[in-house]
């Protein structure tokens, strides 16, 4: 879609390519926060994978601990009876995190009266054994991978005592499980918060880091537009400062080409009004006088009677065919100077040779000289009638301002150049040297809108150690 009706330079509307439907920022955020999200999920998983093997380690530690106990109960010779003694650690063991105990059996505290104990026994039966139930606030997965930890330690169990019953102690995963529940709950919330505040602040960062490239480009639709005048800020970040100084040395550029590019139009179409007057000139002054006398001869053969003598009619058609020959002539020349007859009559690069035979002929008092190499390979019509053209012109300056001895001609294909294929023109003299800059003439000029035309270049050097050397460059189409 035309980005809301703009148009740039050349007058056409600004087109956003088709392309991805996210931008920049979105997806340095999304990546980012995706890598962090992945690196909390990683590190809870790891939390759950050492969770069991902390549950194991408390467990058969408490266990290791009943047995210690319950043995010491047994075995003491010293203070309250072995019943009582045995009840007070049961009693003991029930308290601990990681324990359940279980009495099976035994005759409870009646039993116990009658056989002179010494203080009461409350130890629950089977029936009102200590099983303790799953906490409802843990979810069942956890409880299920925490207990998995647990199965391999062994129940301790007591032998049957006839006032306690027999003892079952097994390990219990419950309150660990519930700890380690409460515990993630709270680092999960942590991370959370941690998680949107990360979010938060990238995000503004990743906005403040773009700003440049939006600045960037909203230079280039400026630039799109014409509009040189505003160059980008250069004070950003290192990694973007190379581009924005690159940009505002390419906008000088494209503002000096523009501003050339409008010079070299006026100046064609200055060359052009005056080639049209000089032609214009050139047929009035020219051919219209040659054309009046045919006229007039033309006329006084109508006005001749009879008997006038023929040698006065042979005079007449001798000027009138004076005359015709001298149009002839002069329509020669304004073809020559509209297009290159030598290349339609003689082919190409032919045509070179004939050209500089003719200025051989003309100006014998100079020696012009022709090197003409891979030529075979221009096809295209316009770079044939171009190099022509130049050539034509650089041996017209030789002659008319050089006063120079001798003149030489080198047109080569250079198929390996850097930038491409292209056509070297290279005419030197041992003349006067060349014009200042500001000296050219049109001729000049229309050489160098010819090379530029098609995509080259054309430099009027001093030669060494005297004299002038027109270096031109024009690629070959591709």
């Amino acid at each position: 879609m035309a980005d809301g009706g703009r148009k740039d330079v050349a007058g056409l509307p600004s087109m956003v390519p088709p392309g991805r439907t996210w931008s920049l920022a979105f997806s340095m955020l999304a990546t980012t926060l995706g890598i962090v999200l992945l690196g909390l999920i990683a590190s809870f998983l790891l939390l759950l994978s050492q969770a069991p093997g902390r549950v194991h380690a408390e467990c058969e530690s408490a266990m290791d601990l009943a047995r210690r106990l319950i043995r010491s109960a047994e075995r003491s010779t010293f203070g309250a009876p072995a019943a009582d003694r045995l009840h007070d650690t049961i009693l003991a063991l029930r308290e601990f995190r990681h324990l359940e105990v279980q009495i099976q059996g035994g005759t409870g505290l009646g039993a116990a009266a009658q056989a002179g104990a010494s203080g009461p026994l409350l130890l629950p039966h089977d029936n009102q054994s200590s099983v303790r139930r799953p906490p409802q606030e843990v979810p069942a997965w956890l409880l299920g991978w925490m207990g998995r930890a647990v199965r391999d330690i062994p129940p301790l169990r007591v032998g049957h005592h006839p006032l306690i019953g027999t003892v079952l102690v097994h390990p219990q995963p419950y309150d660990e499980a519930r700890e380690f529940w409460e515990e993630l709950r709270v680092a999960i919330g942590y991370h959370l918060m941690l998680f949107l505040l990360v979010s938060i602040v990238l995000f503004l960062v990743i906005q403040r880091g773009l700003r440049p490239l939006r600045e960037l480009q909203a230079a280039f639709e400026r630039l799109g537009r014409g509009d040189f005048s505003r160059p980008v800020v250069e004070d950003v970040p290192a990694e973007l400062r190379a581009i924005h100084v690159s940009f505002n040395h390419t906008a000088q550029l494209l503002e000096h080409a523009q501003r050339e590019h409008a010079s070299l139009s006026r100046q064609l179409l200055r060359l052009q009004e005056e080639e049209r007057a000089s032609i214009a000139r050139e047929l009035h002054d020219e051919l219209a006088p040659y054309l009046f006398c045919i006229r007039l001869d033309a006329s006084s053969n109508l006005a001749l009677e009879d008997e006038t003598p023929m040698e006065e009619v042979r005079e007449t058609f001798a000027s009138i065919d004076e005359n015709v020959s001298q149009i002839q002539a002069r329509i020669r020349d304004l073809l020559h100077r509209l297009r290159p007859v030598d290349i339609d009559v003689h082919g190409w690069p032919e045509a070179l040779v004939t050209l500089l035979d003719g200025f051989r002929t003309r100006f014998p008092c100079i020696d012009f000289d022709l090197d003409a190499d891979g030529l075979d390979v221009v096809s295209d019509d316009t770079l044939r009638v171009s190099i022509y053209r130049i050539v034509q012109e650089c041996l017209t300056n030789v002659v008319r301002h050089a006063d120079a001895e001798r003149a030489c001609v080198a047109v080569r294909c250079l198929p390996q150049a850097v930038g491409g294929p292209g056509i070297e023109i290279e005419v030197t003299d041992d003349g006067r040297g060349p014009p200042a800059q500001t000296a050219w003439g049109r001729g000049l000029i229309g050489m160098r809108e010819r090379a530029q035309a098609l995509g080259g270049s054309l430099d009027v050097l001093a030669a060494s150690p005297r004299g002038t050397r027109v270096m031109g460059r024009i690629p070959l189409p591709a």
